[in-house]
């Protein structure tokens, strides 16, 4: 960043180039500035003159090979032994604006296509810029044969949803016949409007571009193009399991990231549903979209498939520095380079003109918004989009640095005993291995002799697939002995019956050289049981496992009250564990191995009543079990001891250095 006070002229100079950008003219109707390949035409006929810039796929047409290259209707049509009058050029001159329509999107969107604005006005739909970005990316695809695949992240409002209506709606009306279309979204209103789009396209569409007249499919709320033999349907994602009756040559899957369970199905296994069902040819196309909700969820993962080059989908995303509104102007550039903050340069950095950062600041200092906030609705990258929420409780820097010491386990598998209950259950523990399986192994138990090594913590969730996950959490303190921090060596993740989970949590601990268990108890009541636990399924096992966290003192014990197995979390303990474990993220106080643990402190938040949870569609499963084990881990038990020739060799009690703040 010292290259940005170092070189005010390069930076001026480069930024008037980015500005270029925005000054390029836009007009569909001749061609000019289109994002797609176009090769220039240009000839006489009886109506004088016509120039534009044609896709280059319409050359491939014999009559317009011809009139490329005699550059005369009345030439093309002596060539085709037609009287070359003016009401046979006319009739040519239709024909060719007719296969224009059929091969210019652009061009019939701005000649066919009306829109209504945010003021109210009807006016023709011209491509913005973000919106010819997603339409070069659509044509890539249709070039190489490829049937139509888009992952559109959203940001803000520059008419991502609109376009891929109209690109739906286009296929339909020139291009396919009997290709049906779905239109999903997330609330009802939001398919009203787009039912709306579509009726005023409908209402405006020009007579020499063919009818598009429609009637109520079967009596209901979809419609159906009798000239074109095909199904609009439109719905919300909570109708969508109507639509599974149907065969869809097009699918259009809105805000996916905000689609929540159903009675029947998760909002993941409905968009892959409506997605997997249409086949896979070319012209068929399915584009899903959704601004960011949070990391590690289903639409954050597809997000980086497409990324990655893993599926079939083509990642698009639009920075807030590519629209054209968000610019304003400067004075004095070297001034304004003065003061630009770190933030800003990255900015700069990334992309964005100096325009574009003076308009980003004045925005935020006008809204009062916090950097987090502008990241969420003006994001610079998807990092940004995806990675913030305005009340998140800890720093992106400090989930950050410890995604990097995140790695793939030695072992996916899961561990079987003799019996799932009981004495047998802790014996005899086979390892199978499988690429699905629930319990990831990042280092095995240690053979060292050491005492007060290990921490096994729990979090239960549910035992159906729609429920919250249950998570459990092995911790090894081994790296205390050297001042060091500890780190995670194994997590299970997944669903089972409570008395099953807990058995399932004591033979991971038995494996782990008979590691202390932690049991958040609140998961564990009975029906009606608010504070005598005496009956819960841990006392059950501790008469076959006698290494379970008891929160009872040894007064108490001593006075023979019963012990409270379990950490109890309360609105107290919760706001004591998560400040810890904010602490350890902020110090390196431990190290994370699994990214899921990471994707879940990207989407924990402080809601509007106060309380702390995962962002809605979210979990927080594995930072729960994470927070009571380390808690305990750190400020709980006595400290580990290596065990050298049957005696214990006694080390100094100590936190870690990275402890010292908390």
């Amino acid at each position: 960043m010292e290259q940005m006070t170092l070189n005010k002229e390069n930076i001026i100079k480069e930024n008037e180039k980015r500005r270029t950008v925005f000054k390029q003219e836009y007009d569909p109707l001749i061609g000019l500035g289109s994002p797609i390949e176009r090769e220039l035409i240009y000839f006489d006929f009886f109506r004088g003159e016509y120039k534009a810039l044609l896709p280059k796929n319409m050359f491939n047409k014999k009559s317009i090979e011809l009139l490329h290259k005699y550059k005369s209707v009345e030439h093309v049509l002596k060539l085709s032994n037609i009287r070359p009058t003016k009401k046979n050029a006319d009739i040519f001159f239709d024909n060719f604006v007719s296969d224009r329509l059929d091969n210019d999107f652009e061009f019939w969107s701005e000649f066919c296509a009306k829109i209504r604005t945010k003021t109210g006005d009807i006016v023709p739909f011209i491509l913005n810029r973000p919106q010819r970005k997603l339409l070069k990316s659509i044509y890539k695809q249709i070039q190489d044969n490829k049937p139509i695949r888009q992952n559109l992240l959203k940001a803000r409002q520059w008419g991502g949803t609109t376009e891929s209506n109209m690109f739906q709606k286009w296929v339909q009306a020139r291009i396919m016949k009997g290709w049906n279309s779905a239109i999903v979204t997330d609330s009802e209103p939001q398919a009203r409007h787009i039912r709306g789009m579509g009726a005023l396209v409908d209402q405006y569409y020009p007579e020499l571009c063919g009818q598009m007249s429609s009637i109520p499919y079967q009596g209901s709320k979809h419609r159906y193009y009798e000239e074109r033999e095909c199904i609009v349907a439109t719905a919300s994602y909570k109708e969508a399991d109507s639509l599974r009756a149907f065969t869809f040559q097009m699918t259009h899957l809105s805000e996916v990231g905000s689609w929540r369970n159903t009675p029947t199905a998760s909002g993941k296994d409905l968009a892959q549903a409506l997605s997997a069902a249409v086949p896979k040819l070319p012209w068929t196309m399915c584009i899903r979209e959704s601004t960011a909700k949070g990391v590690g969820n289903f639409w954050h993962q597809e997000w980086l498939a497409s990324v990655k080059g893993e599926s079939d989908y083509v990642p698009v995303f639009i920075p807030w520095f590519e629209i054209d509104e968000y610019q304003e102007e400067i004075e004095d550039y070297y001034s304004f380079i003065d003061t630009l903050t770190d933030k800003e340069k990255s900015q700069w950095e990334t992309g964005a003109t100096l325009e574009g950062i003076l308009w980003y600041r004045n925005f935020m200092k006008g809204n009062n918004y916090d950097q987090w906030r502008m990241d969420a609705e003006f994001p610079g990258t998807p990092e940004d989009a995806f990675q913030s929420t305005g009340s998140r409780v800890f720093s992106p820097l400090y989930v950050s640095q410890m995604r990097k010491y995140c790695r793939a386990p030695e072992f996916v598998g899961d561990i079987y005993p003799l019996g799932i209950k009981g004495k047998d259950s802790l014996k005899s523990i086979d390892f199978q291995e499988s690429p699905n399986g629930s319990l990831l192994i990042w280092e095995k138990p240690g053979t060292e002799k050491i005492s007060n090594r290990y921490v096994t913590s729990m979090d239960i969730g549910g035992r159906t697939q729609l429920a919250d996950f249950s998570h459990i959490t092995q911790i090894d303190r081994a790296p205390l002995i050297d001042m060091g921090v500890p780190v995670i060596v194994a997590d299970w993740h997944g669903h089972l019956d409570q008395d099953l989970l807990a058995w399932h949590a004591a033979r991971i601990a038995k494996y782990y050289n008979d590691s202390l268990l932690v049991v958040e108890s609140n998961s564990l009541r009975q029906k009606g049981d608010e504070e005598n636990h005496g009956l819960t399924i841990l006392n059950e096992i501790a008469d076959y496992y006698n290494n379970i966290y008891c929160r009872t003192s040894p007064e108490d014990i001593q006075a023979n009250i019963p012990k409270k197995y379990g950490f109890h979390t309360n609105k107290l303990t919760k706001q004591m564990i998560v400040d810890a474990l904010n602490g350890f993220l902020r110090d390196l106080g431990y190290y994370e191995r699994n990214i899921m643990a990471c994707d879940e402190y990207d989407v924990f938040e402080i809601k509007p009543d106060g309380t702390m949870g995962a962002k809605d569609g979210c979990h927080d499963d594995i930072l729960m079990s994470r927070a009571i084990g380390l808690y305990v881990a750190i400020f709980e038990m006595e400290m580990p001891k290596l065990i050298v020739e049957g005696a214990s060799k006694p080390i100094p009690r100590y936190k870690t250095n990275s402890m010292a703040e908390i």
